[in-house]
């Protein structure tokens, strides 16, 4: 048995303006939305699928547990200006021990992301 694809779930106040986002920032691409209510977005094999619920709790409550996924990119260098631009790090990158270059990041709705690159083996 082998998984062949993931995909993230999030509940947010506004689907649509959380899919923009991340459609401006890190290079997703509308999949499906049903107005109002859905809108999934995917880069490569990664898909996020975001339900408007003005009501849902508020991610800046639940303390480290906020950070939803961990992105492996292929540039993660390349998509730091707009991040940096739209108030989205939340420090600057650093490259780990484990060997990899890893920025945590911020959506507007308060989920994170930890963004990363393998390091090269020089």
């Amino acid at each position: 048995m082998n998984i062949t694809k993931s995909a993230f779930v999030l509940a947010v106040p506004d689907c649509h303006e959380t899919a923009e986002f991340l459609i401006a920032n890190l290079g997703f691409e509308t999949v499906w939305q049903l107005p109002g209510m859905w809108h999934t977005v995917a880069n490569g094999s990664c898909e996020i699928r975001m339900g408007s619920c003005p009501d849902a709790q508020d991610p800046d409550t639940l303390g480290d547990h906020r950070y939803f996924a961990y992105l492996t990119l292929s540039d993660l260098d390349s998509v730091l200006p707009g991040l940096r631009a739209a108030g989205a790090l939340l420090r600057e990158p650093a490259d780990e021990p484990w060997g990899m270059r890893e920025v945590p990041m911020k959506l507007p709705t308060g989920h994170r992301i930890m963004l990363a690159t393998p390091l090269s083996n020089g």
